[in-house]
C-alpha cells in the first residue's frame, strides 16, 4: 500500500482499519509529524487490529518535517513487532527486535536516528544505512536528552550482536555515532564507512568501552584503494581520518536527494 502527498499532519489510525493483513506501507512526500495517532480517538479501537496485522516492511520517503513515528510510551508499540524492513526511521522508544535491515535516506530534519533504549532492541540488526540526513548530529540519543533532561544516566551497555554494515555518507552535521557514555559493542562487524562526514572527530566520545572485532573495515571512499583498518581501535580510525581531512568528500548516494 502506498500514500504519498498527503498535506496531513499524521496518518490516522482509522485509515488503515480496513487492512488486516497489511505487510507494506509506503509513505512519501507528505507532511506527517507524527506517522500514527490517536488525535482521531482510534487507540482502543484500533490497535488490536494493528496489533496482529504482520506489517514487515515500512518505508517512509522524504518525509521532511516527521518527528517520531508515533508518542513515546503508546499502546501502538506493538505496530513494530513484526517489522523486518524498516526505511527511513524518526526517533522513537519503539521495540524492533526483528529488524535486520534499517536504512534512512534524505531526511533533511532528522537530527538524531533512535533513541538509546530503541537501539538496545534492535537484536537482529544486520545493515544499518544513512544516507543524505544533513541535520542528523548523532545516531544515538539518549532517552533523556531526547526528553531536554541533563543527562544522569549510569552507564549503560548497548550491544549491536549481528550488526555487520554501518554506512555514514553525506551526513554533514555528524559529530558522532553517540555522545553519550555508554558502552557500545559491535562482535560483528565488518564493514563500517563513512564518507562525507566533514564533523565526524571520533566514534562515540563517551568514555566508557567500545568494543569491535579485531579488524573492521573502514571505508572513507567508495574506491577500493580508499580503505583503512581498523584493529581494535576505531575510534583511533576515525580521529586519523578527520586529521588527513578523508571525511570531507560525498559519496555517489549525493545524486539521490
Amino acid at each position: 500500500m502506498c500514500i504519498v502527498d498527503d498535506d496531513s499532519a499524521c496518518l490516522p489510525l482509522g485509515l488503515l482499519e480496513r487492512f488486516h493483513n497489511l505487510e507494506y506501507l509506503l509513505l512519501g512526500y507528505s507532511s506527517y509529524i507524527e506517522i500514527f495517532s490517536n488525535e482521531a480517538g482510534y487507540l482502543e479501537k484500533e490497535v488490536g487490529k494493528f496489533a496482529v496485522a504482520p506489517i514487515k516492511h515500512l518505508q517512509l520517503v522524504y518525509l521532511n518535517h516527521l518527528k517520531q513515528l508515533w508518542k513515546q510510551d503508546s499502546k501502538l508499540d506493538s505496530i513494530g513487532q513484526h517489522l523486518e524492513i524498516l526505511r527511513s526511521i524518526a526517533s522513537s522508544s519503539i521495540s524492533f527486535r526483528n529488524l535486520k535491515e534499517l536504512q534512512a535516506v534524505g531526511c533533511k530534519g532528522l537530527k538524531h536516528l533512535v533513541t538509546s533504549t530503541t537501539a538496545k532492541s534492535l537484536e537482529g540488526l544486520i545493515s544499518m544505512k544513512i544516507f543524505g540526513c544533513r541535520a542528523m548530529t548523532e545516531v544515538v540519543v539518549s532517552d533523556q536528552e531526547e526528553d531536554g533532561a541533563p543527562n544522569l544516566e549510569l552507564k549503560q551497555e548497548v550491544v549491536f550482536s549481528k550488526l555487520k554494515r554501518l554506512d555514514l555518507c553525506d551526513l554533514d552535521s555528524l559529530t558522532s555515532f553517540c555522545p553519550a557514555n555508554y558502552a557500545f559493542k559491535f562482535p560483528s562487524l565488518q564493514d563500517l564507512s563513512v564518507i562525507g562526514c566533514p564533523k565526524l572527530k571520533i566514534f562515540t566520545t563517551g568514555t566508557e568501552e567500545l568494543r569491535t572485532p579485531p579488524r573492521v573495515n573502514v571505508w572513507y571512499g567508495e574506491r577500493d584503494d580508499q580503505l583503512r583498518w581498523a584493529s581494535n581501535d576505531l575510534n583511533t580510525t576515525i580521529q586519523q581520518l578527520h586529521l588527513e581531512k578523508l571525511l570531507e568528500g560525498s559519496s555517489s548516494y549525493s545524486m539521490q536527494y
